[in-house]
């Protein structure tokens, strides 16, 4: 989790760097042909958090996937290779872990997306101008977009709250659609291969393309991305990951695991 939080953190800054921070810090204060105004309104739109934080997410939106899956689905499979497991199933019966495992699973999938953009902003905002402009100079144009422009940091939250819904889908069907491997290279190959699957097979079907992963990730541009295309992409992560996690049940009951 600490890898991801890190790792997720360091391209949020480079994402933000390579679209607004580097202008930001490099601008010619002495140039000839700038005005204190216009110097002053460049030093304002770049260095403002709301606009830094709205640009950190071209360069994690590569990777969301992996950083979802990343940081307990593995423990899954490493238990069940050591047979550490059989010490939960005997306390606690084998549905019950197996249920615990998704629940557990799927909150650090979704805390594993929404911590890092919560610290990127929070670090921002001690460096940089916590002020709201009118208007944002940028703005995004997706679900519930103008709510950025009237209160930032509401936008934010429900920016954060998605992010932790999507990776809590994610992770809960990572790990029942790998639940019948043992070898933790499955957990992410698998994974990152259906989803880059979908994503580019979906993208090019006019009126679909709005439920790709990674529209959903990036809600801040999906322009036609409604709230219940969002419900209904993680509800139908969740469904099947629970129902090939059901399947794998019945199996190790049959066949042991």
């Amino acid at each position: 989790m600490a890898l991801v939080i890190l790792v997720l953190f360091i391209l949020c800054y480079f994402s933000a760097y390579s679209s607004l921070l580097s202008t930001h810090f490099f601008i010619d204060r002495e140039a000839d042909d700038l005005t204190a105004e216009n110097l002053k309104y460049l030093l304002e739109v770049g260095g403002n958090t709301y606009h830094i934080w709205l640009n950190g997410f071209h360069f994690t939106q590569i990777i969301f996937v992996l950083a979802a899956i990343y940081p307990y689905a593995a423990s899954f499979v490493a238990e069940k290779r050591g047979h550490f497991h059989y010490f939960s199933i005997i306390r606690m019966g084998h549905l019950k872990y197996r249920i615990f495992k998704l629940f557990a699973n799927g909150i650090a999938g979704g805390l594993a997306l929404c911590i890092p953009n919560a610290l990127f902003f929070l670090a921002m905002s001690v460096f940089f101008e916590n002020k709201m402009l009118y208007p944002f100079e940028f703005q995004p144009d997706g679900l519930l977009g103008d709510l950025f422009a009237t209160t930032p940091l509401l936008y934010i939250l429900f920016v954060l709250a998605s992010h932790f819904t999507l990776g809590f889908s994610i992770a809960i069907f990572a790990m029942g659609i790998t639940s019948f491997f043992s070898k933790i290279v499955y957990v992410y190959t698998i994974s990152f291969a259906l989803y880059l699957t979908f994503d580019i097979f979906i993208s090019n079907l006019d009126g679909l393309r709005k439920f790709a992963l990674t529209k959903i990730y990036y809600v801040m541009s999906s322009i036609d991305l409604h709230g219940s295309d969002v419900v209904l992409v993680n509800l139908l992560l969740v469904v099947l990951g629970l129902v090939v996690s059901y399947l794998n049940y019945k199996w190790e009951l049959k066949n042991g695991s």
